[in-house]
Formats: C-alpha cells, structure tokens, sequence
C-alpha cells in the first residue's frame, strides 16, 4: 500500500491470494522496497515468499482438472 495503491486493495489483493503476506514499510512507497530503512528485509520477505513452493489448495486442484 502507498499512495498508488491504498491499504484496503492491498488487504483485498491479500485475501484473493494464498497463502500471501501484507509487509507493511513504514513510510512505504513503490521506491521504499528498494531504499527505505528496512528495505533489505522486505526484498528478503519477498524472496523468501517467492521461492517457497505453492501450497495445492482443493480450489486451484479443481479449476486444474477444468481447465488445465
């Protein structure tokens, strides 16, 4: 969230995707997550986050089977 994107479509983006995370940056901008205080333990979040592997849910199993 920041000011192109508000807290509330961050929380609804957060809910549409599983197992994502919301990091908050204090003072956070699009930039922040490059130079901000703090912004090298937010890229480690997002790495970690990206590399673990997709937890299979019944829902993404299902559409697989319709449309995979």
């Amino acid at each position: 969230a920041d000011a192109d994107v508000p807290p509330d479509d961050a929380r609804y983006a957060h809910h549409q995707i599983d197992s994502s995370q919301l990091h908050w940056i204090k003072g956070g901008s699009h930039l922040a997550f490059w130079i901000a205080p703090g912004a090298a333990g937010a890229q480690r979040l997002a790495t970690s986050w990206l590399e673990t592997p997709i937890r299979q849910t019944p829902q993404f199993n299902d559409a697989c089977r319709i449309s995979c």
